[in-house]
């Protein structure tokens, strides 16, 4: 094990130190597991919620939901970015993959103030290219030609999030069941007890995986990693990000 460690790059050292560590800060804040329905009867100190990250698979699976999270980033010219003093910021990532083509790009955040903004990405791989122009007339030079970039294809939307998602958003911050949700909800989730003969629960087939990397006030920056939808608080933040909109103008 030693051995394989070493062989690790800087990169994946860094995305070890930089996500997925247990957040004993909130251990004080958080109520018992019993009182916390959506985590309830699941056996949180199974290995399946705690893989061992030295290992280099799983090391490159770490960097690699990083740089996920690294194509994430506000522009510098953006109508509305998170202020320094931002109380939560939850930066979401859902990649394209199989027959699913569209790729979502998210960032939420809380200001001090009470109000929640977004700004969001969606690309979609299968629209088509747009066509270059048709060729000049005859003798006529061909002016140059730069085909459009995915920020020019895909515009990000961003302002503030509409009433009833930022509704949600507010009741998942305040949600102390948080300090239970594993970091890394697997495919797979082992029951303290079985249910209906069951010793665990599966993510249907073709799932799509959420990343979030989320940043509060007075709390470690954490990477969290679900293989599909649950009903953690800590999901419907990651869910809340992905899925970011405005309200619809009224008429």
């Amino acid at each position: 094990m030693k051995a394989s460690f070493l062989m690790l790059s800087a990169a994946v050292v860094m995305a070890i130190q930089g996500g997925l560590v247990p957040p004993i800060a909130w251990a004080a804040d958080r109520p018992a597991q019993a009182d916390c329905a959506s985590v309830a009867n699941l056996d949180l100190d199974d290995e399946r919620f705690h893989p061992d990250w030295t290992t280099v698979a799983n090391a490159e699976r770490l960097a690699r939901w990083h740089g996920y999270l690294g194509l994430v980033q506000i522009p510098a010219d953006a109508a509305h970015r998170p202020s320094e003093t931002a109380a939560i910021i939850v930066r979401a990532y859902v990649p394209a993959g199989g027959m699913w083509s569209v790729e979502d790009r998210s960032v939420v955040w809380r200001e001090a103030d009470g109000t929640w903004w977004f700004w969001r990405q969606r690309i979609n791989y299968s629209a088509p290219s747009p066509s270059p122009p048709p060729p000049p007339p005859p003798g006529q030079p061909a002016p140059p030609y730069r085909p459009p970039t995915l920020e020019e294809r895909f515009p990000p939307s961003t302002g503030r999030l509409a009433a009833g998602q930022a509704q949600a958003m507010e009741v998942a911050y305040g949600d102390a069941c948080r300090g239970w949700d594993p970091e890394f909800f697997p495919s797979e989730q082992p029951f303290l007890r079985p249910v209906e003969g069951r010793q665990s629960d599966l993510c249907p087939p073709d799932s799509s995986a959420f990343f979030a990397e989320i940043t509060e006030v007075d709390r470690p920056q954490l990477l969290y990693v679900a293989a599909c939808q649950n009903h953690t608080p800590t999901f419907a933040l990651m869910r809340g990000a992905t899925y970011a909109a405005a309200d619809a103008p009224q008429e």
